[in-house]
């Protein structure tokens, strides 16, 4: 037991001061101590602990140290980011001034070709529409051709035909006169006749040609 008189008064303590520096920092720890009598193992133990302690408050300063040199190299980075970001802002400002100009002038090109564009599209409607009026007015007067070729071959036909039935209404009348008025009628005029009658005849050959032409290019068309 310790007894009243080995316990100092409330004068006698004092404080002790210890200071402990690292990487250019002081730091002070502070640990009051009593002058008491212990015992050994106590005394050991107390040591032990103060030495403990002594270490986790230096690994601390070291610790708050290495945080500090920490934070200064992120704060110089963070700082160089910036700068850089500014950097680059400027420089994106700097090619968006330089690249205002042809920017615009793109705008332009692009709009008036837009605007060609659009025209020659209207244009083309146009024309294609007009075309097509002009190929349906062109089958029209195709088809206006085509009857009117047609009703003037009809009629030529119909024209050739008489023709022929009246020459051979006019042989069937000559054959039919009194032999004796046409042999003195031939013999008074047998030259005449031969020429009258070759003639004749060849006027018949070619309509009769030209008859048989004609059925020939209807029958064409018509199975054509």
């Amino acid at each position: 037991m310790v007894s009243d008189q080995d316990h100092p008064t409330s004068s006698t303590i004092e404080p002790h001061r210890s200071t402990s520096s690292h990487r250019g920092r002081s730091l002070r720890l502070v640990t009051p101590t009593l002058q008491v009598n212990i015992s050994n193992n106590n005394s050991e133990g107390f040591q032990s602990s103060l030495t403990t302690l002594s270490i986790l408050w230096e690994r601390l300063v070291e610790s708050q140290a290495d945080l500090q040199e920490n934070h200064r190299v992120l704060q110089q980075a963070y700082q160089a980011q910036v700068a850089r970001g500014d950097r680059l802002a400027n420089e994106l400002q700097d090619l968006y001034t330089s690249a205002s100009p042809f920017v615009v002038f793109v705008q332009r090109r692009y709009d008036l070709m837009r605007q060609l564009y659009e025209t020659a599209v209207e244009a083309s409607a146009e024309y294609q529409s007009a075309l097509a009026d002009r190929q349906d007015q062109a089958s029209k007067i195709d088809r206006t051709q085509l009857r009117t070729e047609e009703s003037n071959r009809q009629a030529d036909n119909a024209h050739f035909l008489q023709q022929i039935e009246q020459l051979s209404d006019h042989l069937r009348g000559n054959t039919s006169h009194d032999s004796k008025e046409l042999r003195a009628l031939h013999r008074a005029t047998k030259v005449q006749s031969r020429k009258e009658q070759s003639l004749l005849q060849g006027r018949i050959l070619i309509l009769t040609s030209q008859l048989e032409q004609t059925k020939s290019a209807l029958a064409g068309q018509i199975y054509s």
